[in-house]
């Protein structure tokens, strides 16, 4: 069954997050388009549609319910880890375009025991110009989602200039939770299931009105290359094991 996932993000660079972070999920070999929120209404041909908590209420109110599935992506491990070691009582700035993620990633660090240090959120498209170059020249931590944190933002124009030498920047590369990762896959099995039905039930009624020797080997051949395929489908475990290593050593993970 040939089917369309749409990885849909405010913005391209949230749109290539996503679909990377499904790619680990489901693997290669089933293709994933990416789709810009205010482009969606030239995407309609798909039959589900992955986005973050945010961009929800806007997706659906062109795409049914039921087939969008919110993506939580959370920070791996390596990130936790770095942020626990910077010494206790440090500054370290909370760069985002918006509050709201902002207090999710400090609230994120509180839950995981860093409470050590001063989080100062760095809503920079929320602040003045002049504010947002006054906490960047004092900022020796720096820590935020890794495209923010990149010649994507920070590392270009005009933030760039107002950085210190010394600053130590550490990035958050964001992957699907646990819970998302089985939320996607049953999705998608839903769908490979519907498909996969119809194909045996065309094939059985063929069957029962077939004479024809060759037809018929085709047709079980066809049978049995249908049967190995939902065996290889029905093997889920290791895809939510990948998506749950993934959280802690991403970088060895084979997608």
């Amino acid at each position: 069954m040939k089917f369309k996932i749409y990885a849909v993000g405010s913005n391209q660079f949230l749109s290539d997050e996503i679909r990377n972070a499904v790619r680990f999920i489901l693997g290669s070999r089933i293709p994933i388009f990416n789709c810009v929120t205010s482009e969606l209404i030239n995407c309609l041909d798909g039959l589900v549609y992955i986005c973050n908590q945010s961009q929800f209420p806007l997706v659906k109110k062109l795409i049914p319910k039921d087939k969008i599935v919110i993506l939580n992506s959370t920070p791996t491990s390596q990130f936790y880890v770095q942020v626990a070691a910077i010494p206790t009582g440090s500054d370290v700035y909370v760069f985002n375009n918006k509050t709201a993620y902002i207090n999710t990633l400090i609230n994120d660090c509180h839950k995981r025991g860093i409470r050590g240090v001063n989080f100062l959120p760095l809503p920079y498209t929320e602040l003045p110009p002049s504010q947002v170059q006054d906490m960047l020249s004092k900022a020796h931590y720096i820590i935020g989602v890794d495209y923010l944190l990149s010649e994507n933002v920070l590392l270009s124009p005009p933030y760039i200039k107002f950085l210190r030498y010394d600053t130590v920047l550490i990035k958050a590369h964001r992957v699907g939770s646990v819970i998302s990762a089985c939320k996607i896959i049953t999705k998608v099995n839903d769908y490979l299931k519907l498909g996969n039905s119809r194909k045996l039930s065309q094939l059985f009624e063929l069957l029962d009105s077939t004479t024809d020797t060759d037809s018929l080997y085709k047709m079980y051949r066809t049978l049995s290359l249908l049967c190995e395929h939902l065996r290889s489908k029905s093997k889920g475990n290791s895809i939510i094991d990948k998506s749950t290593l993934i959280q802690i050593i991403p970088e060895k993970i084979d997608i």
